[in-house]
């Protein structure tokens, strides 16, 4: 009995010890199953007792293991995504344009806004129901005598006056007792306005076809309904710009901005144009044959019969004489020669012509009030720098004052660093170089063709027939189409190479993309042509290839759209024998007569002319042109 149960305890010790064995080794297993299957053991189960520490090293090592797994996975996921939204690398910012095109846009919506915004406190007033000429009767005079072809013959969106004054009459009712004409004119000018806000705020996400699409239609509208008080050249010179401005937004991939083909065209475009209204406001004086630009005392006269003079007209009519024949002198310089230097293909003599230029419209700033003529033709100078010029040149204050942020020029300026490889010694000489090779083109220029001697006499070494010989002869002709594409071509391997990698475009898209623009550019070079030199004088029907099969036609076809014009400011000096003003009276009784004063045009000799621009009275404008014989303006 005894010998029985020992046997039994001995076989109950060897079971539970066999169990007891299985369990630690399931337990092992099971553990060692878990370190297997699953990545994220804690570490804290370093503190576990069931580990030795053969074990724990072993832990130790897998998650490092793991962590450096993890840390290049991510860095993986993170370089394929930056592949993805950005190009292979920041395209090369040596000739950069991008900066350029975010200040130019953002001074052409200041622009627009004064544009806007001064002609919407006169539409009352011009073109109202009681206005001097109401656009409803001018609509419907066109509309009489052009019929289903009046979109054609005065593109605007006034047309559709009808439909969308109903809908807003349904919003609002107690727009029916007002004009419809004059209610789309406002409401049009209004959301214009709201545009232009919007391109001035510091995110740059409204620069793009569609807010300048809007701006100009709209500007392109008020313009061909504003009859005579719309007549004026820096209105033409506004819609022509923004149509090209259009086309000219930089476009943004990944976290660059990019200047793409078609951009590059337009910028070379607007050289073009900024060259056609400089070279033929500075030569038409001249073609003119006007006594007192040929004798170089036109600004005798100038400041006081400028149209609406200000209170720094009278200091700068009181110069010496000699320094007014000097100042015109310097005029023909930058107008009718710097402006060849446009088309260089050398960077420092693009930026010191267009320097000049920028100092010649804040010249004019300073001494007449020209609304915002002169801030569009500065803004159009600011195609011949480039962002570095810009960045070293100009100080924060006009980025913030148009809307750039400081990070923006910060990373400009950081892409910038990269490529100022030159010493502080080299840079500074080739500063002092430059310094001397402006100074030297300058006085070359006084030296060749005003010198001291024609300058104090008023008798230039060149007289018009040789002039207009210059001009017509085909060497100029040739020139121009030299000049123009030689830079178009140019600026288009420049932009391919300096883009490199950061174009992920496939070789079939960059060729379709890069023949579009190029074509652009063409045509809209030969259809400026025409009013280009027809303005100067010159007959270009048996030299321009295509001219009267292709070019002029489709001239005529985009002539009321004023996106190519004609430009020649001041062709003769008026009020050279004095300023003849017209006076208004008004009467109560038919006896006493009393002159009605107007706000801003000079009249009462007691009162001190005023500071206007860049606001445009246009009736004022208009009434100082009626005594020199234009029966338009009477």
């Amino acid at each position: 009995m005894k010998s029985c149960c020992e046997l039994k305890l001995i076989f109950g010790l060897i079971k539970f010890k066999k169990a007891h064995h299985d369990d630690r080794k399931k337990v092992k297993e099971k553990n060692e199953k878990e370190r297997e299957d699953d990545d994220d053991i804690p570490l804290k189960r370093l503190k576990e007792k069931d580990f030795d520490k053969e074990e724990k090293d072993l832990l130790m090592m897998k998650e490092k293991e793991k962590s450096k797994v993890e840390k290049k996975d991510e860095k993986d996921k993170k370089d394929k995504k930056d592949k993805k939204d950005k190009p292979g690398k920041a395209p090369n910012y040596e000739g950069s344009i991008v900066l350029t095109q975010i200040v130019f846009l953002k001074l052409l919506a200041l622009v627009y806004l004064i544009a806007f915004t001064s002609f919407y406190v006169q539409i009352s007033g011009l073109y109202g129901t009681d206005g001097i000429l109401p656009a409803k009767n001018y609509m419907s005079y066109v509309e009489d005598r052009t019929g289903p072809n009046k979109v054609n013959v005065l593109p605007n969106m006034f047309w559709f006056t009808e439909p969308i004054n109903n809908f807003l009459i349904q919003i609002f009712p107690s727009l029916q007792k007002y004009d419809h004409q004059e209610n789309l004119i406002h409401l049009v000018c209004l959301i214009s306005i709201l545009f232009c806000m919007l391109a001035l705020l510091k995110k740059t996400k409204f620069l793009n076809f569609w807010t300048y699409f809007f701006l100009w239609i709209s500007y392109l509208s008020i313009t061909n309904v504003g009859q005579t008080f719309m007549s004026f050249q820096w209105d033409i010179l506004l819609i022509e710009t923004g149509f090209l401005a259009m086309w000219f937004c930089p476009k943004k991939v990944g976290k660059y901005w990019i200047t793409d083909d078609i951009s590059m065209v337009v910028k070379d475009l607007l050289v073009w144009l900024l060259f056609r209204l400089l070279f033929a406001s500075g030569i038409v004086k001249l073609l003119s044959g006007c006594p007192t630009w040929w004798s170089l005392t036109a600004l005798h006269y100038h400041f006081e019969s400028q149209p609406i003079p200000h209170p720094l007209s009278w200091y700068a009519h009181h110069l010496p004489d000699f320094t007014k024949r000097f100042m015109v002198a310097g005029t023909y310089i930058v107008e009718c020669i710097l402006s060849f230097l446009f088309f260089s293909p050398v960077r420092f003599l693009r930026v010191f012509s267009g320097v000049f230029q920028v100092v010649l419209q804040l010249s004019i700033i300073l001494t007449g009030n020209y609304t915002y003529f002169n801030i569009l033709s500065t803004c159009l100078c600011l195609v011949l720098f480039d962002d570095k010029f810009l960045l070293q040149a100009l100080p924060n204050l006009p980025f913030y004052f148009l809307g750039i942020t400081k990070k923006t020029l910060k990373k400009h300026r950081e892409l910038q660093k990269g490529q100022d490889d030159n010493g502080f010694i080299k840079i500074r000489l080739q500063y002092v170089i430059e310094g001397i090779v402006s100074a030297a083109i300058i006085v070359l220029c006084y030296v060749k063709f005003f010198p001291i001697s024609a300058i104090e006499t008023g008798k230039l070494p060149f007289d018009l027939n040789g002039l207009k010989s210059m001009l017509s002869s085909p060497f100029f002709l040739l020139g121009t189409f030299v000049l123009f594409f030689s830079g178009l071509i140019l600026n288009s391997l420049r932009n391919q190479r300096r883009m490199g990698k950061a174009d992920k475009r496939n070789a079939f898209v960059k060729i379709l993309k890069s023949f579009f623009a190029f074509a652009f550019g063409c045509t809209m070079f030969f259809i400026t042509l025409r009013p280009f030199f027809h303005g100067i004088g010159v007959e270009t029907n048996h030299v321009i290839p295509g001219n009267q099969v292709l070019w002029d036609p489709i001239y005529q076809k985009v002539a009321p759209s004023h996106v190519v014009n004609t430009y020649g400011l001041f062709r003769t000096m008026t009020g050279v024998g004095g300023r003849p003003e017209i006076v208004i009276e008004g009467s109560h009784d038919g006896n006493t007569w009393i002159p009605y004063e107007f706000l801003y045009k000079p009249g009462n000799l007691s009162q001190a002319p005023r500071f206007v621009a860049p606001h445009q009275p246009r009736l004022d404008w208009q009434v100082f042109s009626i005594p020199f014989g234009n029966d338009l303006y009477t």
